[in-house]
């Protein structure tokens, strides 16, 4: 920057204490070679433009002295990768120092060099980058080196990667390497030192797997050495697994399967199996004869790749063999004998109820003895196979014929119930005959009989595969005759009187009289009726012999206007007489009903009929003793109607 103005003055010759504020007058002003300089040199400052009324002032010169300003070049640092070339140059360099916006290009001269130990380096290391070789006039120039730094090359030795084949050898060492890194035409005979080892899962593998092949122990110099890993891969082996050939007889279960084994290596056998081979085939028991394959499957080893070859399973047929009893399977009688026969070219194995006939081997059987006859037939392949039939052979005994009925009335069917034996008879069929010419065959018989009298009744049993040994039952029936039925003479009462009606009574009839209405008892012949209009009854008599007669009775009530009551009732909660009411007859319009105590205390009132006294007041059970009542309503000609009674409650 070009300098102008002074530095300040300095005074020397005031007297008596005064000073420049005091004594001078004028503006300070400069001049000489200072004003404007720019460089480095020294230049004179001349200052004036000061008055004194009392100072004869002299000016004495200063000097501006311009220095050079500090300037640092410093060399750039530079890092390179082994490359096997010679550095030489540097980097740039960087500045430190100018002023004013000055730079390198106006106020530097000369040539920039590079010396230092960084020349001509080529191997890994750091070296210096010195700088020289500019000028500056208003610089005071300071040089700084710079390093150059060579880092090892990155070199990557990779294990070359193996494929086997399982041999239950175990593995070592490796399969070489690779190099991937290296620089200028190098390669490792030049650059590497050290012996290649291997390591890693796959020294002394020896199943089926994939292992590292971690290759080490080579250095350089020049080298940052990384080491990938290979693979080593073991394959399985082949193993062939064949199911041997089998045979069985139709319906048998499978024999157990076996198999052979072609391919274990290094001595190895089916100990290697994790899982032990199955053998499966489509043929069940109920399969038909031939022919079939048995398939392997299921073997596990974990170093071995299987591969199965089916095996044959042959079924043969069974033998066929069927019973006959040309003669039938019934025994008739204790004494009876009958012969069954087997069809077929076999030995046989007669059995009894699954019980084996000694003696019994042949196709013919001979017995005497009831139940399930049996064979079983041995063919060449020693198949066995039971009879395609069983013979159950059966005993028939006579039956024994008998026979009950349950009435015995003319112009009235009567029914005969079987009741027969025929329990070891078989099929049984039946013949009746009534004694009158009447003939049935069903299980149970009926007959009706026109006219009474005495008839002989028989039923014969005969079973159907023995009918020689047919039973025959008979029995005597008297038929008795039938009660004319008659309508009684007419009975004239009081409507809602209780009043005794009577049938003809006979001491084997059994008494129904309908309808039930207003009746005591309609199983007696002598029941009460009480009714309130004409009622005409059906009385039915049945008989022991299931002769039925039914008499007609007319019953005619009159209306008689009045309130009636029972004089006593039992409030005890057994539903029976639980209730005291009146009974009303003739009546249109009811009033009331009262009770009263023996003192006369009121203690109930009604005036519905249908409701009546239960025996409490406030809801309490009276006492037993007798109470008061009395009653109103108006008839069917509009008199009026009293009535009063006494009541007796019994607990």
């Amino acid at each position: 920057i070009s300098f102008s103005g002074g530095n300040g003055v300095t005074y020397s010759g005031f007297v008596n204490g005064e000073d420049a504020s005091a004594a001078l007058t004028g503006t300070i002003t400069y001049a000489g070679t200072s004003q404007g300089a720019t460089v480095v040199n020294s230049y004179t400052i001349i200052p004036s433009g000061l008055s004194a009324t009392n100072y004869d002032i002299t000016y004495a010169s200063g000097t501006l002295t311009i220095n050079k300003a500090a300037l640092t070049i410093t060399a750039s640092d530079l890092t390179k990768t082994y490359d096997g070339i010679s550095f030489s140059g540097g980097n740039g360099v960087t500045y430190s120092g100018f002023v004013n916006g000055e730079d390198a290009s106006t106020t530097l001269t000369g040539t920039l060099t590079y010396t230092g130990t960084s020349q001509g380096a080529t191997t890994v290391n750091s070296y210096t980058i010195i700088p020289s070789g500019l000028i500056a006039t208003n610089y005071d120039i300071t040089y700084t080196a710079g390093t150059l730094t060579i880092n090892k090359a990155a070199l990557t030795i990779t294990a070359s990667d193996l494929t086997k084949t399982y041999d239950g050898i175990p593995f070592s060492g490796g399969n070489g390497v690779t190099y991937n890194g290296f620089v200028n035409g190098e390669d490792a005979s030049a650059a590497l030192t050290g012996t290649i080892t291997y390591t890693g899962t796959s020294q002394g593998a020896t199943a089926v797997n994939s292992y590292t092949i971690i290759p080490s122990g080579l250095t350089a110099s020049n080298y940052d050495i990384t080491y990938a890993t290979g693979t080593l891969t073991i394959n399985k082996a082949a193993l062939t697994v064949t199911a041997d050939n089998k045979a069985r007889c139709f319906g048998a279960n499978d024999p157990s399967f076996t198999f052979t084994y072609n391919g274990w290596v290094n001595g190895e056998s089916i100990t290697e199996l994790a899982a032990q081979p199955v053998a499966t085939t489509i043929a069940t028991a109920a399969t038909t004869a031939g022919n079939y394959d048995i398939i392997p499957s299921g073997a596990a080893a974990s170093n071995y790749t299987i591969t199965y070859v089916n095996g044959t399973l042959t079924i043969y047929a069974l033998p066929a063999a069927t019973l006959s009893a040309t003669e039938g399977a019934v025994l008739c009688g204790n004494n009876a004998t009958i012969t069954l026969t087997a069809s077929g070219n076999y030995t046989y194995q007669w059995l009894l109820d699954n019980s084996q006939i000694n003696g019994g081997e042949t196709g013919t059987l001979s017995l005497t003895t009831t139940g399930v006859y049996t064979a079983v037939a041995t063919d060449g392949n020693g198949c066995t196979a039971n009879a395609t039939n069983s013979i159950t052979v059966s005993r028939i005994l006579p039956p024994t014929a008998s026979f009950t009925f349950n009435t015995y009335c003319e112009n009235t069917a009567v029914t005969f119930t079987n009741t027969s034996d025929i329990h070891t008879s078989g099929v049984v069929d039946y013949t009746w005959s009534s004694g009158d010419g009447q003939t049935d065959n069903n299980t149970d018989a009926h007959f009706t009989y026109t006219t009474p009298g005495d008839f002989t009744v028989s039923l014969t049993a005969t079973p159907q595969e023995c009918p020689l040994l047919a039973a025959t039952s008979t029995q005597i029936i008297n038929i008795a005759s039938q009660l004319a039925a008659t309508r009684l003479t007419t009975i004239n009462t009081t409507s809602g009187l209780p009043t005794q009606l009577s049938a003809r009574n006979l001491s084997d009839a059994v008494y129904t009289w309908t309808p039930s209405t207003g009746l005591s008892d309609v199983t007696i012949y002598n029941p009460i009726a009480t009714i309130q209009s004409s009622q005409e009854y059906q009385i039915q008599m049945v008989f022991p012999s299931g002769c039925i007669t039914t008499d007609t009775l007319l019953v005619n009530p009159t209306i008689r206007y009045d309130i009636i009551a029972a004089n006593a009732f039992t409030p005890n909660g057994d539903g029976t007489n639980d209730v005291f009411r009146v009974n009303l007859r003739g009546v249109k319009e009811f009033k009331f009903l009262r009770i009263y105590d023996r003192w006369g205390n009121k203690i109930y009132q009604t005036n519905d009929p249908a409701k009546g006294w239960d025996g409490r007041y406030g809801g309490v059970l009276q006492q037993v003793g007798t109470y008061i009542w009395n009653a109103e309503a108006i008839d069917t000609n509009g008199q009026i109607i009293q009535r009063q009674g006494v009541v007796t409650l019994l607990h």
